[in-house]
């Protein structure tokens, strides 16, 4: 039986009244939450590692992105990230950027149709990062077509939706997205119990030894855990010595 199978279980005690003076009301809450933390702490490590992997096997294989989705000057999306072909350098168009232009219009320029009055309060902050009026200023612009632009932004939205498609599949075939989504989760249930366990007092030497071992499973991503792991420490700390638990964490 592990240690922490071992004070999950509280042995039978004659009294209610021995049993809060022995072991303190909140020692089952401390007990239990610890014991869970622990179990869940393993099937988190071991969901990790396999997201791992399976994000090795991903990047091992990943698409390659097609040339068509290589940047050119004048496209009506931004650039990111960077390829090398026949060791040349090339920036890639912003695959974000095509989803949010799908359903919107390219245009060579905007052309100023409102009244006169108007155009001297219109300043750069009134347009978007492609170039387009804001709905504010929207009705004071006439759009003026760019079948250059149009047929390129056509073309790149075909390409980029293959390529995604080439990307999902293989996510499938690795489990990708599950694996991912099962970390999360785990994580989430994780941080919900270990907040609970800070504000926990714990009042007897087998509960303070319940938090000093989920304290010792963190022992090396404590500064990584940022506010909880301080706050594991200091509700150890305040036990030890008799304090009031520390303060609970707000997410």
């Amino acid at each position: 039986m592990s240690s922490i199978a071992a004070f999950a279980t509280t042995p039978a005690i004659a009294s209610p009244s021995i049993a809060a003076e022995l072991f303190g009301d909140g020692d089952r809450e401390v007990l239990e939450l610890a014991a869970r933390i622990i179990e869940l702490k393993l099937e988190g490590d071991a969901a990790n590692a396999a997201w791992q992997a399976a994000d090795k096997a991903y990047a091992e294989a990943e698409p390659e992105i097609p040339d068509t989705l290589l940047w050119r000057v004048g496209d009506p999306v931004g650039y990111s990230g960077q390829v090398t072909r026949n060791g040349r350098k090339y920036m890639t168009c912003r695959l974000s950027d095509l989803e949010l232009l799908k359903d919107r219009q390219v245009a060579g320029y905007w052309e100023f149709i409102g009244p006169e009055s108007e155009s001297a309060s219109v300043t750069q902050d009134d347009f978007d990062r492609f170039g387009h009026p804001l709905p504010r200023v929207a009705d004071l612009y006439r759009a003026v077509p760019n079948k250059r632009l149009a047929d390129r932004k056509d073309q790149l939205i075909t390409a980029a939706d293959a390529y995604n498609r080439q990307c999902q599949n293989l996510r499938d075939e690795l489990n990708w997205d599950a694996l991912s989504e099962r970390c999360d989760l785990i994580e989430d249930e994780l941080w919900g119990l270990v907040k609970k366990l800070i504000v926990a007092p714990a009042r007897s030497a087998r509960a303070i030894r319940a938090k000093a071992i989920v304290v010792n499973r963190y022992k090396d991503e404590l500064e990584e855990l940022g506010e909880h792991g301080r706050g594991l420490i200091k509700s150890l700390l305040d036990d030890l010595i008799g304090t009031p638990p520390a303060a609970a964490i707000h997410a």
